[in-house]
């Protein structure tokens, strides 16, 4: 777990960094249009306490809640059991900063679901980028932002030298309060 726990807070620094080229493509006024409620949870606004007992309402599970690496005031609840993309998701890492809830991460271990995903946030999303990564275990990476929220997705393989899939994460996360919690993260140092 501490592995994907990794792999996510990578995906959020990188996912900070190209942000920017995302949002930047076009100078007309961008419309909000990324999913912003997910498992009946909204980005920017559900609190830690609800979160909670939107997960258990849908019979899904709670395994662990720590600090994040950002310190005491982000937490990462690790949870499994949650419907969402018509599916039951086995691993979901969701994150708050101040008690608000600001990303998820989906962890998906099949491939043809990856794949699925794959296909279709291309149409759901007009304008959605994908991006070459430069990254050996990192076979693909696609996404999209608006002015308030990205929705990434990023496929992983077994090692280095492989392109045998190991899993994908499809991240969904509020741009103010992730920019925030990087904050509280770069004052610590």
């Amino acid at each position: 777990m501490k592995h994907l726990y990794s792999v996510f807070a990578a995906l959020l620094l990188i996912l900070l960094t190209s942000t920017a080229g995302f949002s930047q493509r076009n100078n007309a006024k961008q419309k909000d249009v990324i999913t912003r409620t997910i498992i009946g949870c909204t980005l920017g606004e559900t609190t830690l306490e609800q979160l909670k007992e939107k997960i258990k309402e849908q019979g899904g599970e709670i395994h662990k809640i720590e600090d994040g690496e950002e310190g005491p005031r982000v937490q990462v609840l690790y949870a499994n059991g949650v419907k969402f993309f018509g599916k039951i998701q086995d691993i979901v890492i969701l994150k708050t900063v101040d008690g608000v809830f600001y990303a998820v991460a989906f962890v998906i271990t099949e491939k043809d679901e990856a794949d699925r995903l794959k296909r279709s946030l291309p149409d759901k999303y007009e304008g959605w980028e994908n991006t070459h990564t430069n990254r050996p275990l990192q076979s693909y990476e696609g996404g999209y932002s608006d002015s308030r929220s990205s929705v990434v997705l990023s496929y992983y393989n077994d090692s280095e030298y492989s392109e045998k899939f190991r899993y994908a994460i499809l991240l969904y996360l509020d741009k103010k309060l992730s920019k925030k919690s990087s904050e509280i993260e770069n004052s610590d140092l």
